[in-house]
């Protein structure tokens, strides 16, 4: 067991710390055509895109029947049949892009 120290310690060391080139390289091969996915009891699991289950509709992807909605601060996905009460709160159908400030101290 791992004192709550120890824990702090790690992640200290850690914070700040860049990946190299090649492992983030290895990350984005291990993440090729693979998708996620729910079961008919909402269990989510990454399988590959051509895997037999999913192909057949078993699996299905964890965002169908759902779209993006936004009220200008935040996004969020919801189902499409809760589309209604949520524009008539003033949110708007679409997924709201947070562009990344830079701040001349930072240069």
């Amino acid at each position: 067991m791992v004192t709550e120290e120890t824990k702090d310690k790690l992640r200290k060391s850690r914070t700040g710390s860049k990946l190299s080139a090649d492992h983030k390289e290895k990350i984005s091969m291990a993440s090729k055509n693979k998708i996620l996915v729910r079961d008919e009891f909402n269990n989510y699991s990454i399988v590959y895109l051509d895997d037999p289950r999913y192909l057949s509709g078993e699996l299905i992807s964890i965002s169908k029947g759902r779209i993006w909605i936004n009220n200008g601060v935040d996004s969020k996905m919801i189902c499409k049949n809760e589309v209604d009460s949520f524009i008539s709160d003033g949110w708007v159908i679409g997924r709201k892009y947070l562009k990344k400030v830079i701040n001349d101290n930072n240069k």
